[in-house]
């Protein structure tokens, strides 16, 4: 799994959305199948910049949700405050667009 988040933060940071979306969809898939809550949230954090990036917005703040969601499940505060924020950022962005 840590080879699928790698190629994933190394396409966000060169700006390649689209090749990032392939296995950011795997890493979120494998971290479903064997039920790691604590994966499945950062997997829907990277799934939601992915997204992000590609300017679909309706689909990162799902994803940005459920991490969310799997962040409060955990236990996991510093994650939780990136998630929101990455939340707020998307809704904000999206309400602006007429």
């Amino acid at each position: 799994m840590n080879v699928l988040a790698s190629l994933v933060v190394g396409h966000v940071n060169a700006g390649r959305y689209g090749p990032a979306l392939e296995p950011a969809e795997r890493l979120l898939a494998h971290a479903r199948c064997v039920g790691d809550r604590r994966h499945e949230a950062s997997a829907l954090r990277f799934l939601g910049s992915v997204w992000e990036g590609l300017g679909r917005a309706d689909e990162a703040a799902k994803a940005f949700a459920e991490s969310v969601q799997a962040d409060r499940e955990v236990g996991e505060p510093a994650a939780l405050v990136e998630d929101l924020a990455s939340l707020g950022r998307v809704l904000s962005l999206h309400l602006e667009r007429p």
